[in-house]
């Protein structure tokens, strides 16, 4: 498992390698949507990458996120780059992927996606909390080569944040044949999260 100190170390060292390998441009138009996430992790970090790294328009970059938590990280954004919220929220999708799970609504996604399950998506009741295995088999994603998926588990204990992250993967592999997966950890200094990058 690699260790990084930041998800910003995580995406530059671990993820700009992958996608610069196997994508030579990434798709997209209007309202295409490239990124999938629950949470925006750090300000969204993960969205300031793909533009600057990846060069993704900031207008072509869709999120599926609870409505506050797209308020309470957007400040970073918008900080930096004030034009970025305008173009990031001009055709959101203001539902949760968690609240998706529970209906049973497939989300589309595109070459590249982020899924970050945060607890408090989950509700007090164990039984029915959504995991990110059940994201993973409510999300369709494009019949095309080189799709890439990165991971976070947000979970309290080390333990459950490794369980979630070792479910999810089985759970791709049992969906897609021979995917590369490659797990890692980010120091609880910058989060102590867990997570992991597949290539399918």
């Amino acid at each position: 498992m690699a260790n990084f100190s930041s998800i910003k170390e995580m995406l530059e060292k671990m993820l700009l390698p992958i996608a610069n390998e196997v994508i030579e441009k990434l798709e997209y138009e209007g309202e295409t949507l490239e990124l999938t996430t629950t949470l925006l992790a750090d300000g969204g970090e993960e969205l300031i990458f793909s533009h600057e790294k990846l060069d993704i328009p900031f207008d072509s970059i869709q999120v599926i996120v609870d409505p506050l938590f797209f308020r309470q990280n957007a400040k970073k954004i918008i900080e930096n780059y004030d034009r970025a919220y305008h173009g990031i929220a001009k055709n959101p999708r203001w539902e949760s992927i968690g609240i998706s799970v529970k209906k049973g609504i497939s989300v589309n996604v595109n070459q590249l996606s982020f899924i970050s399950l945060y607890s408090s998506f989950e509700g007090n009741n164990k039984s029915k909390q959504i995991k990110l295995k059940d994201i993973i088999k409510n999300v369709t994603f494009p019949d095309i080569k080189n799709r890439i998926l990165v991971t976070l588990s947000f979970e309290e204990a080390e333990k459950d944040k490794k369980k979630q992250i070792e479910d999810a993967k089985k759970t791709l592999s049992s969906l897609f044949k021979d995917p590369i997966i490659k797990t890692f950890e980010i120091d609880k200094r910058g989060g102590g999260y867990y997570g992991f990058i597949a290539l399918f």
